[in-house]
C-alpha cells in the first residue's frame, strides 16, 4: 500500500510539472509570435525611414534641376 501511495504522489507531481511545462511552452510560443510581430514592425519602420530619405533626396534633386532650368530660362530672355 505504501508503494502505491508514493507512486500516486509521484504521479501527481509529474502531472503538475508536465502541466506547468506545457504552460511555459505556450508562453514561449506567444512571445515568439510577439517578437516576430515586433521585428516586422521594426523592419517596416526602417524601410519607411529609408524611403523617406530617398524621397527627400529626389525632392532636393528636382528642386535643384528646377532652379537650374529656371536660371537658363531667365538668362535666355
Amino acid at each position: 500500500m505504501e508503494i502505491q501511495k508514493t507512486l500516486a504522489q509521484v504521479g501527481g507531481v509529474v502531472a503538475a510539472e508536465l502541466e506547468q511545462l506545457e504552460t511555459v511552452r505556450q508562453a514561449i510560443e506567444l512571445k515568439k509570435g510577439e517578437l516576430a510581430t515586433l521585428y516586422g514592425i521594426e523592419t517596416a519602420a526602417v524601410d519607411l525611414d529609408e524611403l523617406k530619405s530617398q524621397a527627400a533626396a529626389v525632392r532636393e534633386q528636382v528642386d535643384a534641376d528646377k532652379a537650374a532650368w529656371q536660371k537658363e530660362v531667365d538668362e535666355g530672355d
